[in-house]
């Protein structure tokens, strides 16, 4: 029809061509699954029927300009292409072109349907928006009010849209700003600003939260219903160019410049489960007890309380200090507790019968305390820069002090621990009094240190949201790792007790932080739930599979963090066969899911589309390469998943 040889053009896509063009964007059909509409920079849309053992080009319609965005009516019937200064329609089964949309200003970044087909919305570069009449041709409605908003750096960036569900509101992604139309009132519902230039959107199935992937590697996911917490991604080093939820919505699939894929179980991790409320001023501290199954807060009001972990409730008060709690430890044996007050007291509890059962005191406020791994001991700091070394059975002491306040110490073994100052981390052995340093070499002052016995690893924290995981040998400290925070102001860390995760809390930034460690230190990634108030501690369940923090409000939020579970699939190297599971095998999130090497490095339009065929127990992934070649052996390889 359009001078174009169906089967010569078939083996020119997919018997390598030498056509100096890309494949930019995808679709497959709502109502076919093997129907895929593809564009490429020679401005021309195709229509593919996709078998398993053979693929024919049905349509081969021309744009008149590179094709930027396809997209399928949700009727199946139409296509819409989107480049340059239009968009055009076509017809599915002649390909007639229906209409012919033009713009006077601005290039065309995005075009998507309505769910009852009944308009087409674009997007351009100017960050403006205008949403078409799919019947008539007309225009609907053309919101052009942040024109004014976009510099010229943004307006060269592209802009993204997608529509709800129920096709009432319609999220757009206009350089760093992600706002919400609702297209019938023709106003702005919401509007958020965001620090990195939004450039791929999807919304959940029910229309409650939406996710966009950003510029600097983030996956967010924003909740319509104000004050629920804020979700952010951490794992890609590249923007996030597409998104897709799973049709049971809990997990969402990114693809990244950075060549990889990621699967994201964030219906699980991190969940809210309870609340403890009770304390009359911020929480402090908090820690878990040895065998789960209870937690022990204190707090700025001077009393420390004890809630059971399974059910919230409030087991018992335990007064006594005249100023602040700021530090709780358990004994091993889940009997005792040990508090530090910046009454300059450590007091010891029995919590079977709610009874003060020690007391020793330092010169100035206590900072921090730690119960030895044989129960021994009681190591605690002051603001007067002693360390105190408490012998429970005889209530001897060793007393060290440093030139510095030791504002984190924690036991490494029965005889070694650990003082963290603002200048130094030292370990010292009580019994030998040998000491020795680790080589900081960092500008920034350390926060926090934490240790995991599972791993055998040191976590220091510093101001500026580096972490650093140490081995201590004999005579040293050994840096085995460096993670770099996104966030700044990290106050408090804690170690899962598998030694796979780590939990940092900041109070400056509202928000709690999960790192996942990976045997490749490229492979880490961090998760933050933010706003969710000032969160002053943090503190794992025995299992890992629980985190208990601290608010500034007083409060204890109990977290159900069933593993994040991520699959990586990076260029030029095989996926990993299976994937990370819960211990608990009725709730594992994932097995193997492709079997798809990647193919060669992408064009800057975009690494990989990600594309729910519409049947809802079926999903497949289709990678763009360069050279518009889609490899015949990789559609053979590229394997479904029932």
């Amino acid at each position: 029809q359009h001078d174009v040889n169906v089967e010569e053009e078939q083996k020119s896509v997919f018997e390598n061509s030498t056509q100096d063009s890309e494949v930019l964007c995808v679709a497959w059909s709502p109502k076919q699954n093997s129907l895929l509409a593809s564009a490429a920079t020679d401005n021309f849309l195709r229509v593919w029927e996709v078998g398993y053992r053979d693929t024919k080009l049905l349509q081969c319609l021309p744009h008149g300009s590179e094709i930027v965005s396809v997209s399928w009516s949700p009727c199946g019937n139409f296509i819409a292409s989107a480049g340059g200064m239009s968009i055009c329609v076509w017809e599915k089964s002649d390909g007639k072109k229906m209409h012919e949309f033009t713009f006077s200003s601005g290039f065309v970044s995005s075009v998507a349907w309505s769910p009852k087909s009944l308009y087409i919305a674009t997007s351009l570069t100017n960050c403006s928006v205008k949403i078409w009449n799919a019947e008539t041709g007309a225009v609907h409605w053309e919101n052009s009010a942040f024109l004014e908003d976009s510099s010229p750096v943004w307006s060269k960036r592209c802009s993204v849209i997608d529509w709800a569900p129920d096709g009432k509101l319609l999220a757009c992604g206009l350089g760093p700003k992600l706002v919400v139309l609702d297209h019938l009132n023709k106003n702005v519902c919401l509007k958020w600003e965001i620090p990195e230039f939004v450039v791929s959107l999807s919304w959940s199935h029910n229309g409650k939260r939406i996710a966009f992937g950003t510029g600097d590697g983030t996956v967010q996911i924003r909740s319509m219903h104000s004050g629920e917490p804020n979700l952010v991604l951490y794992g890609h080093s590249a923007a996030v160019t597409c998104l897709c939820w799973s049709t049971d919505q809990k997990c969402i699939y990114s693809g990244s410049h950075d060549l990889s894929a990621q699967q994201w179980d964030i219906e699980r991790y991190p969940k809210f489960k309870l609340l403890y409320p009770g304390h009359k001023g911020a929480v402090d501290c908090v820690a878990w007890s040895p065998d789960g199954k209870q937690i022990i807060s204190g707090s700025v009001d001077g009393t420390l309380r004890l809630w059971d972990a399974l059910d919230g409730s409030l087991c018992a008060v335990l007064p006594g200090h005249s100023g602040r709690v700021h530090g709780v430890a358990w004994s091993r044996d889940s009997v005792n507790v040990a508090s530090a007050s910046f009454d300059r007291s450590v007091r010891i509890w029995n919590v079977r019968n709610g009874q003060q059962t020690g007391f020793y005191l330092h010169g100035l406020s206590v900072v921090c305390v730690d119960w030895s791994p044989d129960n021994r001991y009681i190591l605690s700091s002051s603001s007067d820069k002693a360390v105190k070394v408490f012998e429970i059975n005889t209530c001897d002491s060793f007393i060290y002090n440093w030139e510095h306040i030791v504002h984190s110490a924690v036991w490494l073994t029965a005889e070694r621990f650990v003082c963290a100052s603002a200048l130094f981390i030292k370990v010292l052995d009580f019994k030998s009094e040998v000491t020795f340093c680790a080589p900081l070499l960092h500008a920034s002052p350390v926060v926090c240190v934490a240790w995991s016995s599972g791993t055998g690893l040191l976590a220091s924290i510093f101001k500026d949201g580096t972490i650093r995981l140490w081995e201590p040998t004999i005579d040293s400290l050994v840096l085995k790792r460096e993670l770099t925070s996104r966030q700044h102001a990290i106050e408090k860390i804690a170690w899962s007790s598998n030694g796979m995760q780590i939990a940092t809390a900041s109070a400056q930034n509202m928000s709690l932080n999960v790192w996942e460690l990976r045997d490749e230190p490229d492979d880490n990634v961090q998760i933050c739930v933010e706003n969710i108030g000032s969160v002053t501690c943090v503190a794992w369940s025995p299992t890992s599979l629980q985190l208990v923090s601290g608010l500034a409000d007083g409060s204890i939020h109990l977290w159900v963090p069933s593993r994040r579970t991520t699959a990586v699939f990076n260029s030029g190297i095989d996926p990993p066969r299976t994937g990370f599971a819960d211990t608990d095998e009725q709730n594992s999130c994932w097995g193997t899911l492709w079997s798809v090497p990647f193919l060669s490095a992408p064009s800057l339009h975009g690494a990989v589309s990600w594309e729910f065929m519409k049947s809802p127990t079926t999903a497949a992934v289709l990678l763009l390469r360069q050279a518009n070649q889609i490899s015949m052996d990789f559609i053979k390889e590229l394997r479904v998943v029932q």
